[in-house]
């Protein structure tokens, strides 16, 4: 880059984070990272929503200007001068000049869909982009996901074998409905729930299962309910599409259809759409996932905000850490934030993990605790010797070793399919240790409540105990 380009760019990010000055850095530094797939990972009342809204005003404002390489094609010394020394006071002129200088390519606000999990809570994005004063903001389309789904479907239903007049049938409509399959197939109300009934036939949706599917899943299985039950769906499927009505399940489930199967309908969202922000991810069901899955497919970037580590580990290519304060922390890979974590809070957020005091007594970190018995030699990369230490271990990282003269006690042990998760009893400290179908093979020993373990610490991390967490 050259050193005009440098400057330029430069310039136009310091102009455009004097729109956010309110913010505190690191949430400037959420909001103004506009390229590429982002994570907000982030605890309740941090700020998270407000980085959102910033961020779409933002990229309706500037577009990618705050964060990419690129000058405008006729940019000049004296717009670049007119950057460098924008004045703390500008005038309407001198405003309209910068903007037009530091934004590229920024979308309409019909291309920026914005999804939340409530009508409450989109009713408040709506206003509150309203009340940030962005042009257009009506036009953002600020849904829940099955508000956008019913926008989706009104536009493309037909290809589904409805009419796009549908009728919604709420929770009241199909408990109906399965009342009077039940009369019909003279099934007692007693054995089959009809709010159970509804509820097996939702999961159902969930998993992508359509009545036929369902049928196949349970035929022949001898639970005599099921396949009673699978009679039920297929009928009350029927009498839905008879009547041109879907329910809740159906908004998500025929969207994801109408993606997965319509090249057309794919390719019209995937010019329509630049950006995807979603709120609260962690809420989201099979179906919902499935819809959020085609992103990949479509090319949009998308944003989620979530509690949910697992889903910020398989789903997001960068992940922020914002901490209570509403201070970002780390941005970067899953790699990442697991392997070197920026800080206490990042290795505690992320992840279970077991904190222990440690000490340093002759040149050598010994466990704090009862009997203090010697870790290290000598103080390891990222002791801070002088100072209070807890050392963090990952349950992963726990080892099970006869030889070691750190002992402990398992307290329990528990079978989760393809681990063992132990809880232990380390010198009065609890701590969990985790053993893979790997660890397993390679030591077959079966570990039991009560049993006298040594143990072994991989992959430590150390922080002063003092520490911001």
């Amino acid at each position: 880059m050259s050193d005009f380009s440098s400057r330029f760019c430069a310039a136009r990010r310091a102009c455009i984070a004097r729109d956010f000055a309110k913010l505190n850095p690191e949430q400037r530094r959420g909001v103004l990272t506009t390229e590429g797939p982002l994570l907000l990972l982030a605890g309740a009342g941090s700020g998270k929503t407000t980085v959102l809204i910033n961020r779409i005003a933002n990229l309706l404002t500037y577009g990618r200007g705050s964060d990419c390489g690129e000058v405008p094609a006729g940019a000049s010394e004296d717009d670049l001068a007119f950057l460098e020394n924008y004045p703390a006071q500008p005038t309407a002129d001198e405003r309209r000049r910068m903007r037009q200088l530091c934004a590229v390519e920024p979308p309409a606000p019909w291309q920026v869909l914005a999804v939340t999990f409530t009508n409450k809570a989109a009713k408040e994005l709506r206003e509150r982009l309203e009340a940030f004063g962005i042009a257009g903001a009506g036009d953002i389309w600020a849904l829940t996901f099955h508000s956008a789904c019913v926008r989706i479907l009104r536009r493309d239903i037909d290809k589904r074998g409805f009419s796009n007049d549908f009728t919604i049938y709420d929770t009241d409509d199909c408990k109906r409905v399965v009342k009077d399959i039940l009369k019909e197939m003279d099934l007692d109300e007693k054995t089959f729930s009809p709010r159970e009934v509804l509820a097996v036939i939702s999961k159902a949706k969930d998993e992508l299962l359509s009545p036929q599917d369902f049928s196949k899943k349970w035929a022949g299985s001898g639970d005599w309910k099921r396949e009673r039950v699978a009679k039920i769906y297929e009928r009350y499927d029927r009498i839905l599409c008879e009547a041109n009505a879907l329910d809740f399940d159906d908004l998500i489930l025929h969207t994801v259809r109408l993606l997965q199967n319509e090249p057309d309908v794919r390719a019209y969202y995937q010019r329509k759409f630049r950006y995807i922000l979603i709120d609260e991810y962690q809420d989201t069901n099979r179906m919902q996932y499935e819809l959020v899955r085609l992103k990949h497919e479509l090319g949009i970037t998308f944003i989620y905000i979530t509690h949910d580590q697992e889903a910020a580990l398989q789903l997001c290519d960068r992940i922020a850490i914002m901490q209570p304060d509403g201070q970002i922390c780390q941005i970067g890979s899953d790699e990442e934030i697991i392997r070197r974590p920026a800080n206490r809070f990042v290795y505690s957020f992320i992840g279970v993990s077991n904190f222990l005091p440690v000490t340093e007594k002759g040149g050598k970190v010994c466990l704090a605790l009862g009997g203090e018995p010697v870790l290290f030699d000598a103080p390891p990369q990222g002791y801070v010797s002088g100072k209070k230490n807890v050392m963090g271990v990952r349950p992963m990282d726990v080892v099970f070793d006869a030889e070691s003269p750190i002992r402990a006690t398992i307290r329990r042990d528990t079978f989760l399919g393809n681990q063992y998760d132990y809880q232990v009893e380390l010198m009065g400290r609890e701590m969990r240790v985790e053993r893979n179908a790997l660890d397993v093979l390679a030591d077959p020993t079966r570990y039991e409540a009560g049993q006298e373990v040594g143990l072994k610490f991989l992959n430590v991390k150390f922080y002063e105990e003092e520490a911001k967490a």
